[in-house]
């Protein structure tokens, strides 16, 4: 009865503390969920290309969280610093600098040109795998 009340972002890890007017916010959180649904694609055609393979739906799921699970432990763990800009999850979590005042948009767009990369590459693997096993001459 109200109305609409500012958002309040915190996202410790990454370092982000904003808030923001009801309008701005609005549009940064619908923003968000765009990017963030952009983001977890990596992960369905990951999915998608195992589930092509000869295995079982459910192992294909495991194994997709598996890999997922991972990839974000090893970014994590200090001895593997150099290697963070490899790993997905660095890339993945890109969708909550859209909280961040001052949008750094060609890091964002270059994130995601990384995981648009990763995700026709598991789309064409399981292309290929599906076509290699289903389909007989």
């Amino acid at each position: 009865y109200r109305g609409m009340g500012g958002l309040f972002v915190a996202a410790p890890m990454e370092r982000i503390l904003a808030l923001y007017e009801p309008g701005p916010g609005m549009l940064r959180y619908l923003a968000s969920l765009g990017l963030l649904s952009c983001s977890l694609l990596t992960i369905s055609s990951l999915g998608f290309a195992l589930s092509c393979l000869n295995m079982k739906p459910a192992a294909a799921t495991v194994v997709t969280l598996t890999v997922i699970f991972l990839d974000f432990i090893f970014q994590k763990i200090p001895q593997f610093e150099d290697l963070v800009p490899y790993f997905i999850s660095t890339h993945m979590g890109t969708w909550v600098r859209i909280f961040i005042h001052h949008v750094p948009w060609r890091d964002m767009a270059m994130d995601y040109a990384y995981l648009g990369a990763l995700d026709a590459t598991f789309v064409i693997i399981g292309v290929l795998a599906f076509g290699q096993r289903d389909f007989k001459d």
